[in-house]
């Protein structure tokens, strides 16, 4: 027997779709601050979005720490380099660091001193921080939706996957500057700085202090720049104003460390749904999605009939590999997750056009010609765009000489593709089939079904045009509206310059 070429590559994706266990996610959008990661909460990997938390009891696995404590000195006149700290810190830290010496060794030109950096470097990385589901189980309400084979409303609450386990990273540099008249250091001030801050985790770190009466501290500079740091117990122990208390803030971040929810978010774990022991018992994966059907004729070819009556002749078993419903599920829950959010998105620009709106109508009619503050573009020898608030009100406005306002024509639009894609495609992913409600949703790929493999409605600037999508962006006639929208990321919400 041969196969395709096409068949070998669904079987291989479908193949790796299912069995691959997990996948790790650290781009800038996980470690986004303004995003909030724990342990259990919804992922959709083709969105790269946060959904809700559907866990109960959620029981975290210990971290594991990794610890690590660098102290080098930095000669700004010849010497040591700051390349020299490189393989010990972040391109993050390091970057800041290079900045601070550069920025120090430019004013140390302006005056008969010579300024030198002492670097203390502590840089923690905690790991395997990780739900136990062996411990931790699905929310009451999670498990009735399964239950009632409410899949899509599942899957549009807890997401497509979720995180399973946490990478957190804590770094802490502190810089020691001081003057003196000679290119040469002060090696007695170093020593007493490195017999301080050569820190061993344990009772012993104050008695690792020493004291040397011949340094002058009087060009002492102390900054410290801190990522991932929780409140510590003590909040003075962490702000050193005297070499003295150096052991101490380091000391009060160790233990701080030892916090599991304690690190800024380096990367981030997700396992689909349909992947956990507990998804699968509640929602039967486990058992066969099969179905039979009868006729009154030997051969299959006459009526359907009732099976397990006396009118049935033949019976035809036919049987969906739980593989393929794992495939159809982790796909189309991915499918429904990113149009809903695509809908979400257009509602949420008209929400800000119509706030942006009300906040224009409040200034004050003498500031009609007022220059409004560009919110994203920085004036670095570039020109950037420049509004005022007559001239965004307008914009915003978009009166199109018929008594119709942007706002307007955007709601249509959206309404058009809710009703021409949206809801169409959701009927038939939450059809029945096999006597299952939404049976549908793990029977058949969201391609395969007419009303939804319009391949331009995944997009978010997709058009419904009444037969199929195309991007706004290819349609002459939304250009201006589509300009709109880049207006209101930069002025919205206004303020004055």
């Amino acid at each position: 027997m041969r196969f395709s070429l096409p068949f070998c590559f669904l079987a291989t994706v479908l193949f790796a779709k299912c069995v691959m266990s997990s996948l790790v996610i650290d781009d800038h959008k996980i470690r986004d601050k303004d995003l909030t990661p724990v342990l259990g909460r919804g992922y959709s990997i083709m969105t790269g979005s946060l959904l809700g938390t559907c866990w109960a009891d959620v029981v975290p696995n210990a971290p594991t720490l990794d610890y690590e404590y660098t102290m080098t000195e930095i000669k700004t006149s010849g010497g040591n380099s700051a390349d020299s700290l490189l393989h010990t810190m972040t391109a993050q830290n390091f970057l800041t660091v290079s900045t601070h010496l550069e920025l120090t060794a430019k004013s140390s030109t302006k005056t008969d001193k010579h300024t030198h950096s002492i670097i203390g470097n502590l840089n923690v990385d905690k790991y395997y921080s990780s739900l136990g589901e062996d411990t931790s189980v699905l929310m009451d309400d999670a498990k009735e939706l399964l239950t009632t084979d409410q899949y899509i409303t599942f899957f549009q609450t807890c997401g497509p996957a979720y995180i399973r386990s946490i990478r957190r990273n804590i770094s802490l540099i502190t810089i020691f500057n001081y003057e003196n008249e000679s290119t040469t250091s002060d090696s007695s001030l170093y020593s007493r700085l490195k017999s301080y801050g050569l820190v061993t985790p344990g009772p012993d770190i104050e008695n690792s202090k020493k004291s040397q009466k011949n340094v002058n501290e009087s060009s002492l500079r102390i900054t410290m720049i801190a990522r991932g740091i929780g409140r510590a117990a003590d909040s003075t122990s962490m702000i050193p104003t005297k070499m003295e208390d150096y052991p101490d803030t380091m000391k009060a971040v160790y233990k701080n460390s030892q916090e599991p929810n304690t690190g800024a978010v380096a990367g981030v774990e997700i396992v689909y749904y349909v992947n956990s022991a507990n998804f699968g018992v509640v929602a039967n994966f486990q058992t066969h999605m099969d179905f039979a059907t009868c006729t009154d004729e030997e051969d299959g070819s006459g009526n359907e009939v009732t099976c397990g009556t006396a009118a049935e002749a033949s019976r035809e078993a036919v049987e969906v590999n739980p593989m393929v419903r794992k495939f159809n599920t982790i796909e189309n829950a991915e499918h429904v997750v990113r149009v809903e959010e695509s809908v979400r998105d257009k509602l949420a620009t008209i929400d800000l056009m119509t706030q942006c709106l009300s906040r224009l109508f409040e200034f004050p009619l003498d500031s009609a010609n007022s220059a409004l503050r560009n919110n994203k573009c920085l004036d670095f020898g570039q020109t950037c765009p420049e509004k005022t608030v007559q001239g965004l009100l307008t914009d915003l406005l978009g009166e199109d000489g018929e008594g119709e306002y942007y706002i307007q024509r955007e709601l249509t639009r959206v309404r058009g593709f809710i009703a021409g894609y949206y809801s169409p495609c959701i009927y038939e992913l939450s059809g029945e089939a096999y006597n299952l409600n939404e049976g549908n949703f793990q029977l058949t790929h969201w391609m395969n079904i007419p009303e939804c493999n319009h391949m331009a409605c995944t997009f978010s600037s997709a058009h419904w045009n009444g037969a199929t999508c195309e991007s706004a962006y290819n349609v002459e006639s939304l250009q201006a509206d589509i300009n709109k929208k880049l207006l209101a990321d930069m002025f919205c919400m206004p303020e004055l310059q």
